[in-house]
């Protein structure tokens, strides 16, 4: 899957593993792929949406969906994935990605301890993004 015009392989985004090392990390097995819920397609604004399948592009897919889906979108990726894949999944990357206030939802649903998500929070290389908009005197 290929973004339009950039030529980067989307499927690798953040990650640089290849997408079927997602599927396995989340427990499903590469093989037969499946389109994703129409619904999601404005998620998916950026990339080919035809040919974004699930597991195959798993990680990107769920990414995406915690990064900036709505409560659909969530319900479905849990339903897809399991409460506590997701939980290993945002666990494996240090939340890194994924929105502070989104991360802070996400301890709550998925019962992830607060002290661990005040441990991503506070990692050095977060720090560049989250504090990109603050102001020093």
């Amino acid at each position: 899957m290929r973004s339009e015009g950039s030529g980067s392989n989307v499927a690798m985004e953040s990650t640089g593993r290849h997408p079927y090392a997602m599927a396995r990390h989340l427990g499903t097995e590469p093989g037969a792929t499946s389109a994703l819920p129409a619904e999601f397609a404005p998620l998916f604004w950026d990339v080919d949406f035809a040919a974004t399948h699930w597991p195959e592009h798993a990680d990107f897919v769920v990414k995406r969906i915690l990064d900036q889906g709505g409560l659909d979108a969530i319900r479905w990726v849990r339903a897809a994935v399991g409460d506590e894949r997701l939980v290993r999944w945002l666990g494996s990357r240090h939340g890194a990605g994924i929105d502070r206030r989104r991360l802070r939802f996400f301890e709550a649903i998925l019962e992830i301890p607060h002290r661990r998500v005040n441990a991503w929070l506070r990692r050095p290389e977060r720090q560049v993004w989250d504090n990109r908009c603050t102001t020093r005197p």
